[in-house]
């Protein structure tokens, strides 16, 4: 739905709609620190929280199209990903959005960092992987015959990833990429 955000102020236990206004659709959210959010979506929509999302300001994304994911290592250090191989970066807490060259056209869904290790998943089984926390990316062939969509991605360690995706897709990588399981 445009512009709402559901908030919740005790741990989860209830959740109170917040309207944001004139805002397109939300896809991505994320709250790296105590009381700083971040959130994206249609339109090049990022905005910022500092008082756990009571209220909102809206950065300047540079870019039109839906960004949908966020991750953050830190209140200030973050990637969003979106349409058409859309990826920004930011070492400022959003202050300034920089492209970041993906070396796709495809669609992206997911972004994770842990370290330097940064993947990113979209459209037919894109996966992308930068190990110095920065541009430039490096396709990885996840061996999907069929080439799922990749939604998901968590890093327990720099290289000890899962990937995730359409139609029960599932990879786990416990050496930054090199050989894959199928668990």
């Amino acid at each position: 739905d445009s512009g709402k955000v559901y908030r919740s102020t005790d741990n989860g236990g209830t959740f109170a709609l917040q309207a944001l206004a004139g805002l397109p659709v939300l896809r991505a959210v994320t709250m790296p620190v105590a009381n700083r959010a971040y959130i994206a979506g249609d339109a090049g929509t990022l905005l910022r929280s500092d008082d756990g999302g009571a209220t909102w300001a809206a950065q300047v994304s540079g870019t039109g199209v839906a960004l949908n994911a966020l991750a953050f290592t830190d209140a200030d250090h973050g990637w969003a990903a979106g349409a058409g191989g859309t990826l920004l970066k930011t070492t400022d807490g959003g202050a300034n959005w920089v492209p970041a060259t993906s070396g796709t056209t495809n669609d992206l869904f997911t972004v994770a960092q842990n370290g330097n290790s940064v993947w990113v998943g979209g459209a037919g089984a894109t996966c992308l992987v930068s190990t110095t926390g920065d541009a430039p990316f490096t396709p990885y062939n996840l061996r999907a015959d069929y080439g799922p969509d990749v939604r998901a991605i968590a890093l327990a360690s720099p290289t000890d990833v899962w990937v995730a995706g359409g139609g029960g897709f599932v990879r786990r990588s416990q050496n930054g990429g090199s050989t894959w399981s199928f668990p």
